[in-house]
């Protein structure tokens, strides 16, 4: 197999969800009480289970039995198609959320280090180096005005049914990254490279329609 080529295209995917119509409309809004934040849920999504993602975890550990693995995160939510047939099927979102006093020095060194920290991580990891090869990620963008940070990625990545491997598939990765007085709240939305235009409107929508609970707001 050629080793896969990365094409980085950052800067089109924020002209895309910025500038794009909002042609999605939101059927319910979701709330998530411990990370004191809540958004705008497109029509035709679900939540996935929280006993499948434990089970995901499991095995994961399972993999790792060289290595320690410890979730930092205090919040770990999923959420795929309703026309989905098994639970990770592509698209889907993850919402990862980590406890922390959010300064700008905190922001400034994320941004600084999320390409050096992501490549080293999935070179040293080797359920991530399963999962991800000759993953390129490049200077992540700040809105200074919303206080998110942007990036993208494309990967060749192993795609999985339940345990068992399913294939190879051409993947971008869209970033959202909020931050509260308290959390960094981390939304990663999952699709095949070829249709992750497809993916944007639901990308705009929860982006738009994101907010945390009075008091909470980074300022």
């Amino acid at each position: 197999m050629d080793k896969l080529r990365m094409t980085f295209n950052i800067f089109p995917l924020i002209i895309i969800i910025y500038c794009s119509p909002n042609i999605l409309y939101a059927q319910n809004i979701f709330y998530c009480s411990e990370g004191h934040f809540s958004f705008d849920l497109p029509n035709g999504w679900k939540r996935i289970p929280n006993e499948i993602i434990e089970k995901q975890k499991s095995y994961i550990k399972s993999l790792q039995k060289d290595a320690d693995y410890n979730n930092k995160f205090y919040i770990e939510i999923m959420f795929n198609k309703e026309t989905a047939t098994w639970p990770f099927e592509f698209p889907y979102l993850k919402i990862s959320g980590l406890k922390t006093k959010v300064t700008k020095s905190i922001i400034d060194s994320l941004i600084a280090s999320i390409q050096r920290q992501l490549k080293q991580a999935i070179q040293e990891d080797k359920w991530l180096n399963r999962l991800f090869k000759d993953t390129l990620i490049k200077q992540p963008v700040f809105d200074n005005e919303k206080n998110i940070l942007l990036y993208s990625f494309e990967t060749k990545a192993k795609t999985y049914k339940g345990t068992k491997e399913a294939g190879e598939e051409l993947v971008t990765a869209v970033c959202v990254v909020m931050f509260s007085k308290e959390e960094i709240i981390s939304i990663n939305f999952y699709d095949k490279s070829s249709s992750i235009n497809n993916l944007l409107p639901t990308v705009k929508t929860i982006i738009d329609s994101f907010s945390f609970d009075k008091g909470y707001e980074y300022k």
